[in-house]
């Protein structure tokens, strides 16, 4: 019996596995039952921070840290005209400024995260967020990007993607929007940017800080504790960082990953390509070693291009069914691979069902 089953945005015909791997669901740990995702609490991020509460939940807290406004602004380091402000919600609270308001009230910050109503930076652009934050495959993909062709900057942690296929542009709108309710802060035709608040959540969940070429950055260990974490990871860095080779009159195929890193992360490179291959296997897809591509010379020193590639046909199928890449040319090139196959007199192995 013939069947057609999709892949994101494209359809196969009857293609069967001959690994031994079934067909996986997105909700199953890829490994036994480890826990899946991760929570970030308001504490997690970093001191520039600044939270809006519940006005009447506020005036509470400030009224329990201290009845006589004036003793209170004294024991936390401000003015009184701040401290009145902050206690009406004209100005969202510095983190710093709330932790010393939970210890003098008694309020533990966890009670007091129940309340946020909103969190921004000094001069950002305010998001709608309730805490503790779940990691998800959202995330997870967002987190793909920063590593790949995305960007949390230093020291300011706006969030920038920049990428050529508009398709990859409106995913990571729509996973921002459906995320922290925002559309960009500002938009080109191959780049979009976010306010900080966006930037501070992603590093919080493991992204990677600017400048990347020195970062030693792993995969964070809540996305390759689930699945469907893991792939959207993976789809993501593929998408940006990733390559398709087909030639017709070659050939030649290969699905392939190239990362850049300084000399100085060597190390730290080849094990992030390792922990990916790891990834990469537990799909049933089998791709070869890290190896390095190339060397060349930039003004802060030596760069080192170093590359991960699927080549063979059964993991090129199982990495577009399992992971897939978001329609453009490189996912034009990997149907043509398939197509080839399908098409292949001596590809009985890959048989119809």
């Amino acid at each position: 019996m013939m069947t057609t089953k999709a892949t994101g945005h494209w359809t196969y015909t009857g293609i069967s596995f001959i690994n031994g791997l079934e067909p996986f669901s997105p909700h199953v740990s890829i490994k036994g039952n480890r826990r899946e995702g991760q929570r970030v609490n308001i504490w997690d991020l970093s001191s520039n921070v600044r939270v809006c509460l519940n006005p009447r939940f506020a005036r509470a807290l400030f009224d329990k840290a201290g009845p006589d406004m004036h003793q209170l602004a004294n024991k936390i380091g401000i003015s009184y005209p701040f401290v009145a402000q902050l206690r009406r919600q004209l100005y969202s609270i510095p983190f710093p400024i709330l932790s010393k308001l939970s210890v003098l009230s008694g309020i533990s910050l966890e009670e007091i995260q129940d309340q946020v109503v909103s969190v921004r930076t000094r001069a950002g652009t305010s998001i709608n967020m309730h805490f503790p934050i779940a990691g998800d495959k959202r995330i997870a993909s967002l987190v793909g990007h920063v590593f790949g062709d995305g960007y949390v900057g230093n020291p300011k942690k706006q969030f920038e993607y920049c990428n050529n296929n508009p398709q990859l542009l409106d995913e990571v709108k729509v996973s921002i929007k459906s995320l922290f309710g925002i559309d960009p802060m500002t938009q080109r035709w191959n780049r979009i940017g976010y306010p900080s608040i966006v930037g501070e959540i992603l590093l919080a969940f493991g992204a990677p800080i600017a400048p990347k070429i020195r970062n030693k950055n792993l995969i964070p260990p809540w996305i390759k504790e689930s699945r469907h974490n893991s792939v959207a990871f993976l789809k993501a860095f593929f998408d940006d960082d990733g390559s398709v080779l087909f030639s017709e009159n070659y050939r030649a195929k290969s699905v392939n990953l190239y990362v850049i890193r300084h000399e100085n992360e060597h190390d730290s490179l080849k094990a992030l390509l390792e922990e990916i291959r790891a990834l990469l296997k537990e799909l049933g897809i089998s791709s070869g070693a890290p190896l390095l591509s190339r060397k060349y010379l930039k003004k802060d020193g030596i760069r080192l291009v170093m590359y991960l590639n699927i080549t063979d046909y059964q993991s090129i199928i199982n990495f577009s069914v399992r992971v897939g890449l978001t329609e453009g040319d490189k996912q034009k090139r990997l149907e043509r691979i398939i197509d080839r196959k399908l098409r292949s007199k001596n590809g009985s192995k890959y048989r119809e069902f």
